[in-house]
């Protein structure tokens, strides 16, 4: 059965989405390994942002100095996960052109 156009562009975005969550997880936990953690005041700030500043903030009320090395650990773990996630959807995708192929 051939696949539709929605199909392929579907598979194309989501192929996309996960490369950029890997890289951007990835690159992002390398970033914040390195930098010191500190309380932010969210009195002086507009509405972007907010929520990180509160998961920040939590995270550095729970852990203290080793909050944005736990956060930097997470955000490395997801970044994992969206690369297997990518691995193993075109591994599948593969597998099925080839039987659909045939």
């Amino acid at each position: 059965m051939r696949k539709s156009i929605f199909e392929i562009c579907f598979i194309i975005f989501t192929s996309i989405v996960l490369l950029a969550l890997t890289y951007y997880s990835i690159n992002g936990s390398f970033i914040l390994w390195s930098k010191e953690p500190s309380f932010i005041d969210i009195s002086n700030r507009s509405g972007s942002g907010t929520l990180l500043i509160i998961i920040s903030n939590f995270l550095y009320s729970i852990f203290g100095i080793y909050a944005n090395k736990v956060a930097s650990v997470g955000l490395f773990l997801t970044g994992f996960y969206a690369f297997i996630v990518f691995v193993l959807s075109t591994l599948g995708n593969i597998e099925n052109f080839k039987k659909n192929k045939l």
